[in-house]
């Protein structure tokens, strides 16, 4: 093993126990922050093969790998609003940039929402709430069909 490689895999390994420290900081900073997820950092070793004909060893170093868990059940609080919602278990609010069919969807669990000035609700984002239309007995959409298929309002 050489100077130089061990100084790359000491490198490598300070770089892994910082990205650890990161994510640890993030955790932290953002335990009462609404929608946020821990993330879990963890760490591999890199092995790299022997030099049988000089009889060495490269060293390999540490990889830290961080994963966001963004489909778990974060915690449900009261809120003082009525238009506060909360996903139960697994599932996403279906939002988008703008009011209509128009403008592309995207999935968030954070459910703070309050009305625009043409009562649609509109999270601290700017991204609508999508819904659709039950019939008055609760059973059917309006117009049948599916939720794909169901006007949005």
């Amino acid at each position: 093993m050489t100077l130089f490689g061990t100084m790359g895999a000491s490198v490598a390994g300070l770089r892994a126990h910082t990205q650890k420290m990161g994510s640890i900081s993030d955790n932290i900073a953002n335990v009462d922050t609404t929608g946020y997820k821990a993330v879990q950092t963890s760490f591999t070793s890199m092995v790299t093969a022997m030099d049988s004909q000089r009889g060495t060893q490269a060293p390999g170093g540490s990889l830290a790998k961080t994963v966001q868990n963004l489909g778990v059940q974060g915690m449900i609080k009261s809120t003082q609003s009525d238009l506060d919602l909360a996903v139960d278990g697994k599932g996403f609010f279906l939002v988008r940039t703008a009011a209509g069919q128009e403008a592309p969807v995207g999935c968030t669990r954070v459910g703070s929402f309050h009305p625009d000035r043409e009562g649609h609700l509109v999270n601290e984002a700017g991204f609508y709430l999508q819904g659709w239309k039950y019939a008055e007995e609760g059973t059917d959409l309006i117009g049948g069909g599916t939720v794909g298929e169901a006007e949005s309002v």
